[in-house]
């Protein structure tokens, strides 16, 4: 069975699996670079270094760009 799955967390997984580093730009306009260490329905955690991880909620972020491109459910069919 086949389930729905939601943008946001085929991108959020990805860069998450592959431990690529990803630009966080908030509402506010702070911009922070990370490794997306996890994420849930309402947090995203990055490691900013080896020493410090910043925890963001999801409803304050304006974009999320992966330094590598992430491949959809539609573009990884395509490359098989």
């Amino acid at each position: 069975m086949k389930t729905n799955l939601i943008l946001q967390d085929i991108v959020l997984n990805q860069i998450r699996r592959d431990k690529s580093m990803a630009t966080v730009v908030l509402s506010t306009g702070q911009v922070i670079k990370g490794v997306v260490r996890g994420f849930d329905n309402f947090t995203l955690i990055l490691d900013v270094d080896e020493k410090t991880q910043i925890m963001v909620y999801k409803h304050n972020l304006v974009s999320v760009q992966p330094i590598e491109p992430v491949l959809t459910d539609a573009r990884m069919e395509s490359n098989k």
